[in-house]
């Protein structure tokens, strides 16, 4: 891209050159007029994933959420694809992560500005719909092609899509990208394993197992740095009971219990 220009102009040259019949001593058309390419680093990789999608609609040799992978694992974020997967009932309000793409606007008959576009994450997209309120608070994230927090309520049709209504709108933090994301730890007990199949996974359970109620298991496996909440079935009640023997078996820096 970055010579693109000079092997045009290059190749022109050389075309009326050759219409000319100019000759070089040696017998060559456009002698001496060969474009040498100048060889640059490549362009950063949030540049080259924007003019994939604007020249194909698709991000091709990755993605700009990518970065944000252990954010979207977080309690309180909701995948798109669960969405898509008409996972998520009617009328309920989230919170979703993703990029903002295909923004449009249209004047209503009462000259309030309605905007619809497309949100993206990882896992899918889905349609969003920002009325005229909304959109003048945050034109300015939702236009910014940065990745976003979008707050807002699905909505399902009949004769369309599942979309969602953008309620508020804000640009995710540096500290979002990356393994180290600032998580808003909720009250828990947090566990580091290996993988959901390494063999301390089954004792795991059996501790688990020995307490049940309410308090909320969070895992995080080492080997595919993701975290992700427990099902309900493996909350549990009187902490403290196991917490010995979960220590035992995963060593003491790998539980940890956030009241």
């Amino acid at each position: 891209l970055f010579n693109l220009d000079g092997v045009l102009a290059s190749s022109e040259r050389e075309r009326r050159h050759s219409a000319d019949g100019q000759m070089d001593l040696f017998g060559e058309i456009g002698g001496g007029m060969r474009f040498e390419a100048e060889h640059i680093p490549e362009m950063p990789e949030e540049t080259r994933l924007v003019l994939e999608k604007e020249a194909t609609g698709l991000y091709l040799s990755g993605h700009p959420m990518k970065e944000y992978a252990a954010y979207l694992e977080q309690p309180g974020i909701t995948k798109i694809g669960d969405i898509a997967a008409q996972k998520i009932p009617d009328g309920k309000r989230i919170a979703v992560a993703g990029i903002v793409s295909e923004l449009k606007t249209r004047q209503l008959k009462n000259n309030n500005l309605l905007a619809t576009g497309v949100l993206e994450d990882t896992t899918g997209s889905v349609n969003i719909t920002v009325f005229a309120n909304a959109y003048a608070e945050f034109k300015a994230v939702l236009s910014s092609g940065k990745p976003v927090l979008m707050r807002g309520k699905i909505s399902e049709h009949e004769d369309r899509e599942t979309e969602l209504l953008c309620e508020r709108a804000e640009l995710l933090p540096d500290t979002a990208k990356g393994e180290k994301t600032n998580p808003a730890f909720v009250g828990g007990l947090y566990l580091q394993i290996p993988n959901t199949d390494c063999p301390q996974m089954e004792k795991v359970k059996e501790i688990l197992a020995e307490s049940p109620g309410t308090t909320r298991v969070f895992l995080y496996c080492t080997e595919t740095r993701r975290k992700f909440e427990a099902p309900p079935a493996l909350r549990v009640k009187n902490v403290a009971q196991i917490l010995g023997k979960l220590e035992g078996l995963l060593g003491a820096k790998n539980v940890k219990y956030i009241k």
